[in-house]
């Protein structure tokens, strides 16, 4: 059986064409159980805007492929979505892209007290994400984060 990781990685490599032919990017794909259920998230992106219209388009023809496939051995769900305002960063492209503008950082456990720090992000390295507060920067291990994401709209988090 695969694990979750690998299932994530298998369904990216098989939508990514299919986001190229409908026009749209592909921000993500996750599987994970969330409430009992297992859940494969595909997320999409396109300029202004994702609409319904290209979440349909996307799950349809990906429906077809895993149909034929079925690389998936339990039950799941599949949404196909937009990442929001407010959009998680996971990958390294993801952390490129939002260089230098502000982020917001959830972390597992609290440090000073803290467990949400909003500042820009200055970076990533081997040990962790960097995220400045003014003149300071402060770095975060990967171990000690729960959540990177865009905080484009912090009346959303």
């Amino acid at each position: 059986m695969a694990t979750q990781k690998e299932t994530a990685l298998l369904v990216q490599k098989l939508v990514q064409p299919i986001c190229d032919t409908v026009g749209v990017g592909l921000w993500d794909v996750t599987y994970l159980k969330e409430g009992g259920q297992w859940v494969l998230r595909i997320t999409i992106e396109k300029e202004p805007g994702v609409d319904i219209e290209d979440c349909e388009k996307v799950s349809r023809a990906l429906s077809d492929i895993l149909d034929e496939l079925d690389p998936i051995e339990q039950a799941y769900c599949r949404e196909v979505t937009s990442p929001g305002l407010n959009r998680t960063l996971r990958t390294p492209a993801h952390f490129e892209r939002y260089l230098h503008s502000r982020v917001c950082l959830k972390t597992i456990r609290p440090i000073d007290g803290e467990r949400v720090f909003i500042g820009e992000l200055a970076g990533t390295d081997d040990t962790g994400v960097n995220i400045a507060f003014g003149e300071e920067v402060k770095n975060f291990s990967y171990a000690s984060i729960a959540k990177v994401c865009a905080c484009d709209d912090v009346d959303l988090l």
